[in-house]
């Protein structure tokens, strides 16, 4: 399959981009993206906010649904925070397809540091709306 400018269309995407996050790579049922983590996704402790870990799982779980040819939105998401985001310059998200069915898609994504270190997981459920 081809699969669209990803890495493109999400640089031009107002929220992505304002977020710092950029995606990577991206192949059928996976997707990697990154967010260059700056003063203004933290809270006065220095910790990167819950909501910014969120916003980047929620891309690449996007992202990774998308590259089977969809066009889909959130439906139900659960994340689990395993760690505070402290000292990285950058967090990574991978997203992994579990299940690509006719109307959900369901991507499993994993958060973590410039040192390997995992600060949370997800599980993102995704309607799937039509195709590309």
């Amino acid at each position: 399959m081809n699969l669209p400018d990803y890495k493109k269309e999400a640089s031009i995407t107002p929220y992505i981009a304002y977020n710092s996050i950029e995606l990577s790579d991206y192949r059928e049922g996976f997707c990697e993206g990154r967010l260059k983590v700056k003063d203004h996704h933290k809270n006065l402790l220095g910790i990167v906010h819950g909501g910014c870990v969120f916003t980047l799982a929620d891309t690449v779980a996007g992202y990774t649904a998308m590259t089977h040819g969809t066009i889909i939105s959130t439906l139900n998401a659960s994340i689990n925070y395993l760690h505070p985001v402290t000292d990285t310059e950058y967090l990574y998200c991978k997203g992994e397809t579990v299940k690509n069915g006719k109307t959900i898609c369901v991507v499993r994504t994993e958060i973590f540091g410039d040192d390997g270190k995992v600060f949370a997981d997800g599980s993102f459920s995704l309607y799937v709306m039509g195709t590309r």
